[in-house]
């Protein structure tokens, strides 16, 4: 199998190349700034692909890999990343890393157009959990994003060749018609700790602007990768199980919460129907959900020292996130996102009234550990305390 993936260069891109090594495929890295590559040489070693290898290291493309190609392309210029995966056809499916700009939809339009057009079968968008969930910068990006996608998918057949027939979600997956589409909705990297492990090392408090009782969705960088390169690698599996699969039911509670500012996400949860009856392939990758004091405790186990959890104001949250390089205009959409978690109880809380910020397929999919992330991969995900322990030499001095 050969597959392209779109974005290569940040911590989930990377994450994903590795996985799909690990899978066997032939990889085509795409990313703005290509490192150095030398072609030719062995694979590494079984498991050394894994970023968990190095915890504290970000994570870097491997340049000494025979399966791997790293080219210079960017959904930025459409034209040349049509021209990048034209000349690299045939390709069984594109991961489009979906760039962590703001308003990013465009970009996502123009990397799904352009792999419909090099005729790639399956494309998989990464896009964030709360997506379209409720009323803050960060799901309203990512909801513009997924629409873009639906609709690129559907422009690629608009002009009755190839596939046809999926709605706007796809399902031709042929020659230049268009390719089956599946959303990837990631949780909260549990690396976002990362930033602050020395002031955990020293001090022995974990702060943050969350309050102590909002549950936070939370998953690995690895695990990200890991999940976006099986449901590419799945790529001829999606449309055999797209075939027997109903959408979700409600979860009866949608306008509790879309009068509360928690809605769900308009009924799209697993499967969202396209207007042509095509269904486009929904997956929540989730490893954990946690309150942060459960993190600090799972951070104080795996170092064998006293961690607490602080709670801190958004404008000190703010300046924190301002001060290990997060833009002001990221730290802000990020405020926003605490402040809608922490009104809604956090991921999977019942608030009164009965409403959720899930639907009820969110609960079958996460509702017990693993979810859709364990039947993709056939293993658990890392969870708060998992991650802890593998990353705990970063919260030690």
């Amino acid at each position: 199998m050969k597959v392209a993936v779109v974005g290569a260069r940040g911590p989930v891109g990377v994450a994903t190349v590795r996985a799909l090594l690990d899978g066997n495929a032939h990889v085509l890295a795409v990313t703005r700034h290509p490192p150095a590559v030398e072609a030719g040489t062995p694979p590494p070693p079984a498991g050394a692909s894994s970023p968990a290898a190095s915890p504290a290291a970000p994570p870097t493309l491997p340049t000494t890999h025979p399966r791997l190609t790293i080219v210079a392309g960017s959904a930025a210029d459409s034209p040349g990343l049509t021209a990048t995966l034209t000349a690299a056809a045939p390709l069984d499916g594109v991961a489009v890393i979906t760039p962590g700009t703001q308003a990013p939809a465009n970009l996502v339009s123009a990397a799904v157009t352009a792999a419909a057009t090099a005729g790639v079968q399956s494309v998989a968008v990464v896009s964030m959990l709360l997506a379209g969930k409720g009323d803050f910068t960060y799901a309203r990006w990512m909801a513009d994003a997924e629409a873009a996608a639906r609709s690129a998918v559907a422009a690629a057949g608009s002009d009755g060749g190839g596939g046809g027939g999926g709605g706007d979600c796809g399902g031709g997956g042929n020659g230049g018609g268009r390719p089956r589409l599946a959303l990837v909705r990631l949780a909260n990297f549990y690396e976002n700790w990362l930033a602050v492990a020395p002031e955990v090392a020293t001090s022995g408090v974990l702060r943050d602007a969350f309050h102590p009782t909002t549950r936070v969705p939370s998953v690995s960088v690895a695990d990200a990768g890991a999940a976006v390169a099986a449901v590419v690698l799945r790529a001829s599996g999606i449309a055999a199980s797209m075939a027997t699969a109903t959408a979700a039911p409600s979860s009866g509670n949608d306008a509790d919460d879309a009068a509360r500012g928690c809605g769900v996400d308009g009924g799209a949860a697993r499967f969202a129907t396209g207007g042509g009856g095509g269904d486009c392939r929904v997956y929540n990758i989730v490893g954990g959900v946690e309150t942060l004091p459960q993190v600090a405790s799972a951070l104080a186990a795996a170092t064998s020292r006293p961690v607490t959890y602080e709670p801190v104001d958004a404008a000190a949250a703010t300046r924190r996130l301002e001060a290990v390089g997060v833009p002001a205009w990221a730290a802000a959409a990020a405020m926003e996102m605490y402040a809608w978690l922490d009104g809604c109880g956090g991921w999977g809380a019942t608030r009164p009234g009965g409403g959720s910020t899930e639907t009820a397929a969110d609960r079958d999919t996460n509702g017990g550990r693993g979810g859709d992330f364990a039947a993709l991969t056939g293993r658990m995900p890392a969870d708060a305390r998992t991650w802890a322990v593998a990353n705990a030499g970063a919260f030690m001095t």
